[in-house]
């Protein structure tokens, strides 16, 4: 049988990559005495010059074939596959065989625990929780509902988490912008966009940022010390469970006092985040102002 990428004798019958769908082999204008370093020049050509072939990514992924719960499970299992070993490292198919998955699908997100300190390779192809996977798992046992909070420093210090914190201490700002700043940074395509989510899946959970409505806000070292001391509620928010605390859950907001009416000395104190601007302070002292005339005009006395 004759080699498809022999450059001496090539099969004129056979279709090359370089064919174009639909056309004939025979027409291939590839020279048959191509000497061998000129086709391993052609070769060497880098994908990005190719046109045909996508960029690489700068960056690891985590995965999104597998279910963040079930990442997770994975991540625990590592820990508990090491203790089963006798504290030994571990292959993929001793995880696999605790998670019930193939061991194939296990690997899949060996390169994303490695590159962000989950686990550690050794020389011998085979893994070690690192002492935050340990910790991890070791809470995971006593309270599910804290245990990923055990991940924050890791992914504080994640490529994704160091872009994104760095910003997030400025301002609050999109999900959609965050995605697109870690996509500039990793070189990623729109194929990779359900990916670079997960990784946002990741800071969520480990309790560095918050979604909501869309935006996406950092969360403090001391409110991440709050959450990690008390009781988990098994959804990753904190349980309310004395005044105090919730005074220190609006430490990040800033107070301020607007006169409504100078006539009659009426103020409202309003906890605000530190990005408000003066202009918006000005708009919901206005905003404010006009609805405690409605309410003099409907009842007088709802208002001393």
């Amino acid at each position: 049988m004759k080699s498809l990428t022999s450059p001496i004798m090539p099969d004129k019958n056979a279709v090359t990559a370089d064919t174009p769908p639909g056309a004939d082999a025979n027409t291939s204008e590839a020279p048959t005495n191509t000497p061998p370093a000129a086709d391993a020049a052609k070769s060497s050509v880098p994908p990005e010059k190719t046109g045909g072939k996508k960029s690489k990514l700068s960056k690891t992924l985590p995965t999104d074939r597998i279910n963040i719960p079930k990442q997770f499970e994975i991540i625990v299992a590592y820990s508990s596959a090491f203790d089963k070993a006798g504290q030994q490292p571990i292959s993929n198919q001793d995880v696999a065989s605790l998670v019930g998955l193939a061991p194939a699908t296990v690997a899949m997100m060996n390169a994303f625990l490695m590159d962000v300190g989950i686990v550690q390779k050794t020389d011998g192809g085979k893994f070690l929780p690192s002492a935050e996977a340990r910790e991890c798992a070791r809470m995971f046992q006593i309270n599910p509902g804290r245990a990923w909070l055990k991940l924050a420093s890791l992914m504080e210090r994640s490529w994704f988490g160091e872009e994104l914190t760095a910003k997030l201490r400025v301002r609050t700002f999109s999900e959609t912008e965050a995605i697109e700043d870690l996509a500039e940074v990793a070189h990623a395509e729109k194929d990779h966009l359900p990916q670079l989510k997960v990784a946002l899946d990741y800071m969520e959970k480990s309790g560095v940022l918050l979604r909501e409505g869309g935006q996406l806000r950092l969360v403090s070292q001391s409110q991440r010390t709050t959450n990690d001391q008390t009781e988990g509620n098994g959804s990753g928010k904190t349980k309310k469970t004395s005044p105090d605390l919730e005074e220190e859950e609006d430490s990040e907001l800033e107070r301020h006092s607007l006169t409504l009416d100078p006539l009659r000395k009426r103020r409202i104190v309003i906890l605000t985040p530190p990005t408000i601007t003066k202009r918006e302070l000005e708009r919901i002292q206005q905003w404010l102002s006009f609805q405690l005339i409605v309410s003099d005009e409907v009842n007088p006395t709802q208002i001393s």
